[in-house]
C-alpha cells in the first residue's frame, strides 16, 4: 500500500512545489503517523477507504450508504 502512497504523495506535492527532502519528510512524518494510528484501526473499520480505489466509486459506495441509512 505504501508504494501507491508514496507516488501520489509525491505527484501531489510536486503540483505544491513542495519537493525533494522537504517531500521525503513529510511522507515519512504521515507514513509513520499512520503505522500508529489509522493502519491498526483497519481490523475494527466496517469501510476502509485506502486510495486504491477509483474516487468516484467511492463517492457512489458512500452515497449508497447514506441513502440506505437515512
Amino acid at each position: 500500500m505504501f508504494k501507491i502512497m508514496k507516488k501520489r504523495w509525491f505527484k501531489r506535492t510536486a503540483e505544491r512545489n513542495t519537493v525533494g527532502e522537504e517531500a521525503i519528510k513529510q511522507f515519512k512524518d504521515v507514513t509513520g503517523k499512520a503505522k500508529i494510528h489509522i493502519l491498526p484501526q483497519e481490523q475494527k473499520a466496517d469501510m476502509v477507504l485506502n486510495g486504491l480505489s477509483d474516487i468516484d466509486y467511492q463517492k457512489e459506495v458512500i452515497q449508497r450508504i447514506i441513502d440506505i441509512t437515512t
